[in-house]
């Protein structure tokens, strides 16, 4: 199955037919890699949790976006052209967060235009906090996103400060943690406690924990939405 420049195979028996197909779409795969020009790998996963959870209302030309742990860039990069596909006529006023102490891999060194309305916080996100809310300018933040590389609560003590300022009714999160403990089933765990607090604590009605196709084997991703999107209750995934 080729799902947006990666290619997923699950097969017990390769026929002659199976790998001329899986050869066309190892070639395919390549090629959509080369016109979009990903800064990495991370670009796929928040790609795809766009197209699978239908995220673009909430990342357009006059949405305020923030991304926690961003470097080197690839989950901004996502975002930046969701942002251009969902122009809000005569709106341009929204803005990308990036907050990373590390330095971006927009040009230079690679030859990647950074998204025209991207703004670089390089500290951390506990010294961020003024000068996004300052930023604002009273403006609500539509997405929360975090691809940083760290256990489920160390990415909820990143994100938390920026709960108090996210649209009461039209906002998203898309977190990735990663499985730092001895067993999957730790992880798992911790990951769903993560879910139940958004839920508790913070008002998000609708969360989904879910393993992208574009995750690593020791990663999850957990998408929550402010306000329930389908009709009947979900349960975490």
């Amino acid at each position: 199955v080729l799902i947006r420049g990666r290619l997923h195979v699950s097969s017990w028996k390769i026929t002659k037919e199976l790998d001329q197909s899986i050869n066309q779409s190892l070639i395919d795969a390549e090629n959509r890699r080369k016109d979009i020009r990903p800064l990495c790998r991370a670009f796929f996963k928040m790609e795809e949790a766009i197209l699978r959870f239908q995220l673009s209302e909430f990342i357009t030309s006059e949405s305020m976006v923030v991304d926690v742990g961003c470097a080197p860039g690839g989950w901004i990069q996502a975002l930046g052209d969701e942002m251009k596909k969902n122009t809000i006529h005569g709106n341009d006023e929204g803005i990308i967060f990036a907050v990373d102490p590390a330095r971006l891999g927009f040009k230079p060194p690679k030859t990647v235009e950074p998204p025209a309305n991207l703004f670089h916080l390089q500290k951390k996100i506990e010294e961020s906090i003024d000068d996004i809310r300052e930023k604002l300018k009273g403006k609500k933040l539509s997405l929360v996103a975090c691809d940083g590389n760290s256990t489920p609560n160390a990415v909820y003590d990143w994100v938390a400060p920026l709960l108090s300022m996210v649209d009461e009714t039209k906002c998203a999160l898309v977190l990735t943690m990663k499985n730092f403990a001895s067993g999957k089933r730790i992880f798992y765990e911790a990951s769903e406690e993560l879910a139940q607090k958004l839920k508790s604590e913070h008002r998000f009605e609708e969360t989904h924990l879910v393993a992208l196709f574009s995750n690593s084997t020791e990663e999850m991703t957990l998408v929550a939405f402010r306000k329930r999107r389908t009709k009947e209750t979900t349960e975490d995934e």
